[in-house]
């Protein structure tokens, strides 16, 4: 005797119409009482298409935006914050990452003495000060 689940046409629909309601593989197949396989099997069966694989919470970091930001002297805290990445050692391990898969990351990026905001208010200042020189 065989621990398979089987379910009727009707139940097989009702599964493909749940999954396609933007439920996961598991939450169908906890509410079917059955595996996630199982409710894949039935999914693609009635005419549905399996979602490709979430990585759940894990941060969908933009690597070419990070790497803009690396290239053009961003604080390694602001790449942190704007990408929300947790900790300096995490992004530090994750360019150490796509290093290996071949994005351009420098491996000792140039430091500048003043970000752009700093620049820019220095600029403002020597201009005003030339102005009051005039």
């Amino acid at each position: 005797m065989s621990n398979r689940k089987v379910f009727t046409k009707e139940q097989g629909k009702a599964i493909r119409k749940e999954y396609e309601n933007r439920k996961s593989l598991k939450e169908v197949s906890e509410i079917f009482y059955c595996s996630p396989k199982t409710v894949k099997k039935y999914v693609v069966e009635n005419g549905g298409t399996i979602r490709p694989k979430s990585k759940g919470q894990r941060s969908h970091s933009p690597i070419e935006m990070i790497l803009t930001d690396w290239k053009t002297g961003a604080s390694v805290d602001s790449i942190c914050e704007k990408y929300r990445i947790p900790n300096k050692v995490i992004l530090y391990h994750r360019i150490s990452q796509w290093r290996r898969r071949g994005f351009a990351f420098e491996k000792y990026r140039k430091k500048s003495k003043m970000n752009q905001s700093e620049e820019i208010t220095a600029g403002l200042i020597s201009s005003a000060r030339r102005r009051g020189n005039d």
